[in-house]
């Protein structure tokens, strides 16, 4: 356990995680996802829009109020059944299976009927203390470590707020429901070592990360920049990985144009990229050569 400059006490728990087959982590490596989840990703998912219309009215009673409207809209899109085919089957439909049943992929319940206490000025973020080490050594059975581990006191961090992707290693993403934080996407790291709470930002304007914002960059992890960048990593616009799925991705947007998607895994060498290929630098906004770019990763970091 740790407390916070708001007099408040957290838990610090286990959590399992299993390796995804063969063909997901394949997957999940073209994408840029965590290749270490949770079971939920093994399972085929089915699901109709009913239950998250059903959700959605449960979850805002027990809120007293909507849920924020970018998040909102996304849960009652009709689209919803669709979000388990397709290129974006994990990603979509892991943000819907959040919030049905968080507690079956996190083991904690959030609660609703709760503000969100912490804050961008105000955030969580502190180190196991040493009584909690002390009591792990005084215990004197595999069943007593296990309930000292695991036991739940009142958990504010999990007040008012949503998980929306396990990004491994008991790091989660999470949206701001109700209280001063509200509509922020912030990142949820709680461990028996420390506890790490704080709002990601938008990589480019450094505002507070909206749902909108936060869902359209884990679609595009990786980016074109005309720019040199010394606050991120980057990589080459030939680099098979990254700058050919960064490449495909600006296509199917309409971002970079004069090159097929089809023709990018062809690519060899930087002149076979056509000269007329052009692309939207999203930091200036601008129409550049595609053959002078950099690819670099988007980071929440602030």
């Amino acid at each position: 356990m740790v407390s916070s400059s708001l007099n408040t006490t957290i838990t610090f728990s286990r959590h399992t995680e299993m390796l995804p087959s063969d063909a997901v982590t394949s997957w999940m490596r073209d994408h840029d996802l965590p290749t270490t989840i949770s079971h939920m990703y093994q399972e085929e998912i089915t699901m109709n829009q009913s239950e998250l219309t059903a959700r959605v009215a449960e979850a805002e009673a027990q809120l007293g109020q909507p849920l924020p409207a970018d998040y909102r809209a996304f849960l009652l899109d009709d689209a919803n059944e669709d979000k388990f085919t397709g290129d974006y089957l994990l990603f979509d439909s892991m943000i819907c299976e959040f919030f049905l049943d968080p507690g079956a992929y996190t083991r904690e319940d959030p609660d609703w009927t709760k503000d969100f206490p912490f804050t961008p000025e105000n955030p969580l973020i502190a180190d196991v203390p040493e009584s909690f080490y002390t009591r792990l050594d005084h215990a004197t059975t595999a069943a007593e470590y296990d309930a000292i581990t695991e036991e739940q006191i009142d958990e504010p961090a999990l007040r008012g707020m949503a998980f929306l992707s396990d990004d491994g290693c008991n790091i989660y993403t999470a949206i701001i429901l109700r209280g001063p934080a509200r509509g922020q996407i912030w990142r949820h790291e709680i461990t028996m070592d420390n506890a790490d709470v704080q709002p990601y930002w938008h990589p480019f304007t450094k505002e507070l990360l909206t749902f909108n914002d936060w869902r359209y960059f884990e679609q595009h992890r990786y980016l074109l920049t005309i720019d040199g960048r010394d606050d991120a990593q980057t990589y080459s616009i030939m680099n098979d990985r990254y700058g050919f799925w960064a490449m495909k991705r600006m296509i199917v947007d309409g971002t970079l144009t004069g090159l097929a998607a089809e023709d990018v895994d062809k690519l060899q060498q930087l002149t076979d990229i056509p000269q007329a290929a052009m692309f939207l630098d999203p930091r200036r906004n601008e129409w550049y050569p595609v053959r002078d770019a950099t690819v670099f990763r988007v980071s929440y970091a602030a």
